[in-house]
């Protein structure tokens, strides 16, 4: 299974150009591993505020969050950027349809 999974994110890393693959492979395995629940990666189109477009792997699936002793399993996409580390991964949460996100205070 790692074998796979490391041929897989080769072919993902390769094919779109990023400029660290050691690094990025070694950092999405990483988060792979100590997230059991970011179940699935692959390259999707990001659009950023301006309308651009770019190919980047991104990370699906739900991390654990704390809060005032409870655990919230929250859905997440992590796009990972063509020069990472040197440009951050953008997150966003994802939320279900039966979720409600309240406006902190």
């Amino acid at each position: 299974m790692a074998r796979q999974l490391e041929k897989s994110l080769n072919a993902i890393l390769s094919k779109n150009k990023y400029n660290f693959k050691d690094q990025t492979k070694k950092d999405i395995l990483h988060a792979l591993v100590n997230f059991k629940e970011l179940i699935r990666h692959d390259v999707d189109t990001f659009i950023d505020n301006s309308g651009q477009t770019k190919r980047l792997a991104c990370l699906d699936g739900t991390i654990p969050v704390n809060y005032q002793d409870t655990t919230y399993n929250i859905p997440i996409r992590v796009w990972i950027q063509l020069n990472y580390p040197y440009q951050p991964p953008i997150c966003y949460v994802r939320p279900t349809q039966n979720m409600s996100v309240k406006v902190s205070k």
